[in-house]
């Protein structure tokens, strides 16, 4: 596998994180503008965008509503930390809508 990745264990699963190229941030970034954003993929998570982490780990959006709060968590600060320039992406392009979402002014 190419780039940096990191293996974490949350609530007993093994979740391998993986940095992600500038094509798949390219092809995000249009399949987000396409699709409705779910509130609780921005709100919950203050600053990230979960859909961003479902990318980064491969976990489908059913098997991270399974994860507690604080579990997504610990995934969503993993995956920034091994794709920092994505993040600053998101909240530079996003974090308007991001704040306002998630309740900050």
């Amino acid at each position: 596998m190419r780039g940096l990745t990191k293996t974490i264990t949350v609530a007993g699963q093994e979740i391998t994180v993986r940095e992600v190229s500038v094509g798949e941030i390219r092809a995000w970034l249009k399949e987000i503008e396409l699709e409705d954003t779910d509130v609780m993929d921005v709100a919950l998570q203050k600053g990230w965008h979960m859909s961003a982490v479902r990318l980064i780990t491969g976990l489908s959006r059913d098997q991270l509503d399974e994860f507690l709060p604080s579990e997504r968590r610990v995934i969503a600060q993993t995956a920034e930390a091994v794709n920092g320039d994505f993040f600053d992406l998101i909240r530079a392009a996003l974090g308007p809508v991001l704040s306002r979402l998630s309740g900050k002014s």
